[in-house]
């Protein structure tokens, strides 16, 4: 769910609305977003509504390798911390945090191998056999130039949304102690 801001609320967290209007956009930034508009006046709960601990519906979750994780959790920190209107943060600063890993192997860590797993990873997502295939992750569909972090934002997007990264993959990237 998208809050006003560009703040997102990921799947397992909360976030306090006092009474008033929000809007909310939900859905594929792909495909269709709607706009829930949620105008809260107050009032007590009833034993019928839903309990806080009820079950929610999760979407369909990417398959992942560990390092796939870990170099996509480094590049979406922002996102997953939470920040208002996030990107995703420099090759240079994923290579560092990749090196600093406990989690992330014997490989020579450098911008360009973080790329590379990450273009892996949206060839894979895009590619026309791939179920459910997450459009938007290659040049030719996504218009205008320059493109800058239009197609890390969007695979970013994506595996949020169907909660394939959430924040508790942060706790992955704090150097071994």
């Amino acid at each position: 769910m998208l809050l006003p801001g560009d703040t997102m609320l990921l799947s397992g967290h909360e976030r306090l609305i006092e009474h008033s209007y929000t809007p909310v956009y939900i859905g594929d930034l792909a495909e269709a977003v709607h706009c829930l508009e949620i105008r809260l006046i107050g009032g007590r709960r009833t034993p019928d509504d839903g309990a806080a601990d009820d079950e929610t519906a999760v979407p369909g979750k990417h398959d992942l390798s560990e390092v796939e994780r870990l170099v996509l959790t480094s590049l979406a920190q922002r996102y997953l911390r939470g920040l208002p209107r996030p990107q995703p943060v420099a090759w240079r600063q994923v290579a560092d945090d990749m090196r600093r890993s406990r989690f992330a192997g014997d490989r020579n860590w450098n911008e360009g191998t973080a790329a590379r797993v990450v273009a892996g990873v949206r060839e894979r997502l895009s590619h026309p056999e791939y179920r459910p295939r997450v459009a938007g992750l290659l040049r030719d569909e996504v218009f205008g130039e320059p493109l800058g972090n239009a197609l890390n934002d969007n695979l970013i997007r994506a595996l949020l949304q169907s909660a394939t990264l959430d924040p508790r993959d942060l706790d992955r990237l704090d150097p071994e102690d």
